[in-house]
């Protein structure tokens, strides 16, 4: 079995099975850095970051991490 999307790493552990897709946490930060660059923002600049910030399942605990990296 594979998991696309939503990796489930106790359910793998458990069963056997592989992930496939993206590991959002870099995803997210490669988004930041390239705003970063593109705007030329520098320490103490603000910028504002949409996304999901809470996890109300936990097929998205993956998507807030992403949101939470971009703003780091």
């Amino acid at each position: 079995m594979e998991y696309q999307n939503v990796d489930l790493p106790k359910v793998r552990q458990a069963f056997g099975g592989g992930y496939i897709g993206a590991d959002l946490s870099p995803q997210g930060r490669a988004v930041g850095q390239t705003a970063i660059q593109k705007f030329g923002l520098k320490a103490g600049d603000k910028a504002i970051v949409f996304g999901a910030w809470v996890s109300l399942v936990a097929s998205s605990a993956r998507r807030v991490r992403r949101a939470r990296d971009q703003a780091d």
